[in-house]
């Protein structure tokens, strides 16, 4: 396998006992490491996203989904686990309450753990984004302001220079009128005029 090569995996260990086939993607997991491969994986199994995420190497991401119209947004999340929806997506389609129930108290504590866990970390992530995307308008609408009071600085310097201007040359005028008359006083004083 050439070095850097990226190995594509979906699912790997499906079909058999899924502690047996989640330790069977880990193992997968290493060898193809070991080997220089890159490798991008999906998978449901729990001790595989806990591998990913203690492993140094490895990113985790998510795909996100609507539980409102049952259908994936189609946006990679990264460093999100995401987390199984089988349940959520069983009470919207309208699989009896008594199943559910069922299906619920089936789940191993750990099992209800770990999704209470992501339900809380997926929650926090999403109002930490949020507040990121606000900080980020924020900070836009900042370097707006501050663009438009360096303009409008400007504009004062110029409308200040150009009074300046102004009020120089009109000075100028005067002085040289006030010298064109003083002259013409003396000049009709030395006549006798």
């Amino acid at each position: 396998m050439p070095d850097g090569a990226l190995v594509l995996l979906d699912e790997p260990g499906v079909g058999t006992d899924p502690e047996e086939g989640a330790a069977l993607a880990v193992g997968l997991i290493r060898e193809l490491e070991a080997l220089g491969a890159r490798v991008a994986l999906t998978t449901h199994y729990t001790p595989v996203k806990t591998f990913a995420v203690g492993h140094p190497s490895a990113a985790v991401a998510s795909v996100e989904f609507d539980l409102d119209t049952l259908t994936p947004l189609y946006r990679l999340v990264y460093e999100s686990l995401g987390r199984s929806l089988a349940l959520p997506i069983a009470r919207r389609l309208g699989l009896p309450e008594e199943v559910l129930a069922a299906a619920h108290e089936a789940q191993s504590n750990a099992s209800r753990t770990w999704d209470a866990a992501l339900e809380r970390l997926e929650s926090s992530r999403q109002r930490l984004e949020h507040e990121l995307s606000e900080a980020a308008g924020r900070t836009a609408a900042l370097g707006e302001q501050e663009e438009t009071s360096r303009r409008l600085l400007t504009e004062l310097h110029e409308r200040r220079r150009g009074a300046w201007n102004d009020s120089l040359r009109e000075a100028r005028d005067f002085v040289r009128q006030v010298k064109t008359e003083g002259r013409e006083v003396l000049n009709n004083l030395r006549r006798g005029t």
